[in-house]
């Protein structure tokens, strides 16, 4: 198997575990994933399969825009920012209303100055930043620019807040929950954490375990060159049926086909490699796949006109 995937990470695993899941069903050593998600929060982790997909993989997240939904607790604080520190209760002289509250997260959007959180990957001198923070050293971070697109307010009622962010690649929800609790003069921390959407992977479309463990997932295959009227669909068709591949082959306006191939683990690997191979009149210059979760089950395979 090769190409460009989401998962969708359960609660309290790792995403270092995600991967290992992954790498058991699919057979496959050289699996790559960005975007690393604590153990506490679920949602989309984009994962890569093989040296080409992974260098690929960098490209696509540098300027990725991603969507979160987060719960937030007011009135404490925590020493990672998050559930998983020692809780602190704050004194709180004035519950916030709903008014300060929109006015706090329109403050913390566009271009922002964040200080990322000790309890996170970033190195100092080598070393991660979390295995400096549980050995008690003493270090600073230093602010870095991030950029928030928008923040949605989804319902409040102290001490609970819920918000939706639509942010760029290098922001932390974590300390994006502090600030918040610092500038409103209650404290806060991060209480949950769903990762709904990075670029076009969304949920309706990341893999879950009980889809690698049912053995039926969806390859969309792009396969660029002199692929056009040289008889490739009908190949695809004949290869679907050897391989008992459900889906469908079309021509694009910009000279691609486009193959969406559902089935088994095996049977799609094997179509994929004889895809990539051609008919004897056609010349393959790239190809690129995603593997996604079946939105629409097909019990055919059809050319489309």
């Amino acid at each position: 198997m090769e190409g460009i995937g989401a998962f969708w990470k359960p609660k309290n695993i790792t995403s270092f575990s995600s991967l290992k899941i992954i790498k058991s069903f699919l057979k496959e050593e050289k699996i790559g994933h960005g975007g690393t998600l604590d153990p506490f929060a679920e949602g989309i982790l984009v994962f890569a399969i093989r040296k080409k997909y992974t260098k690929k993989l960098e490209k696509i997240l540098k300027d990725s825009e991603k969507e979160y939904l987060a719960k937030i607790i007011l009135g404490s604080v925590s020493t990672t920012d998050d559930l998983k520190g020692e809780i602190i209760k704050i004194k709180v002289k004035k519950i916030p209303q709903k008014e300060e509250i929109l006015n706090t997260l329109k403050f913390f959007e566009g271009e922002i100055l964040q200080i990322p959180p000790k309890f996170s990957a970033i190195k100092i001198k080598g070393k991660r930043s979390y295995i400096l923070a549980r050995k008690g050293e003493d270090f600073k971070l230093k602010p870095r620019k991030v950029f928030i697109k928008k923040i949605e307010l989804i319902n409040y009622s102290f001490p609970e807040l819920e918000i939706k962010i639509i942010c760029g690649s290098g922001v932390y929800i974590r300390s994006l929950a502090k600030d918040i609790g610092e500038k409103l003069w209650v404290g806060a921390y991060l209480k949950e954490l769903i990762r709904e959407r990075i670029n076009d992977f969304q949920k309706e479309v990341a893999l879950e375990i009980e889809d690698l463990k049912n053995n039926f997932l969806e390859l969309e295959i792009l396969i660029s060159g002199r692929v056009q009227r040289v008889g490739f669909r009908a190949f695809s068709k004949i290869l679907a049926f050897r391989y008992k591949i459900f889906g469908f082959s079309e021509n694009l306006s910009d000279g691609k086909v486009r193959i969406l191939a559902q089935g088994g683990i095996e049977n799609l690997n094997n179509f994929l490699e004889e895809i990539k191979k051609g008919t004897p009149l056609s010349k393959i210059e790239d190809t690129f796949v995603k593997i996604l979760k079946p939105k629409i089950i097909f019990n055919e395979f059809k050319i489309k006109l």
